[in-house]
């Protein structure tokens, strides 16, 4: 079963969701070698406070990983464009036979992807036997992969050609 983690980006006059692709017996490893990237008393690596030396050298880490990352970009903001980005990715998530989806917490918000994707549900463009659930990243490390790959390809030049190696695609979706 292919798991997938999905994370965001806000950046002036973009949004982004990345989402990372795992198969079943790369999981464990890749939580084991993210884990091991922490510094003392760090519970999470969230790429925005780090310094640009540690994400190169996060960026360059993650780059070995065995995952493999698709961005779903549009303009404008996330409240409006977000269904359209979640649409899009969880669309070509069951295409690829992904029976987990693990999202990001946003707190409060988390109503909206659960409603967009009951939404798809009944629409039939998803499958029921798509499991998704929202979780808070010192949770699971491979939201961090999220994080920084949206980082990276919002960031882009350098940023972008370091993580290059696990981005397969990244898709423009009208706003």
């Amino acid at each position: 079963m292919i798991e997938a983690f999905v994370d965001e980006s806000s950046r002036p006059g973009a949004y982004l969701l990345a989402c990372i692709t795992v198969h079943p017996g790369a999981v464990n490893p890749a939580r084991a070698a993210l884990r091991a990237m922490l510094l003392g008393g760090e519970r999470r690596i969230h790429f925005v406070n780090e310094s640009p030396q540690r994400k190169r050298a996060i960026l360059a880490s993650m780059a070995t990983l065995d995952v493999r990352a698709s961005v779903y970009r549009t303009p404008g903001r996330s409240d409006r464009t977000r269904p359209r980005l979640i649409d899009a990715m969880v669309t070509d998530l069951f295409a690829m036979d992904v029976r987990r989806l693990v999202f990001e917490s946003r707190a409060h918000l988390d109503v909206y992807d659960r409603r967009d994707l009951r939404r798809l549900r009944h629409s039939g463009l998803v499958s029921e036997a798509l499991l998704y659930d929202h979780m808070r990243p010192h949770e699971e490390p491979l939201l961090w992969v999220a994080d920084a790959v949206a980082w990276a390809v919002g960031a882009g030049g350098g940023w972008r050609k370091r993580i290059s190696a696990i981005i397969d695609d990244v898709v423009d979706v009208d706003p």
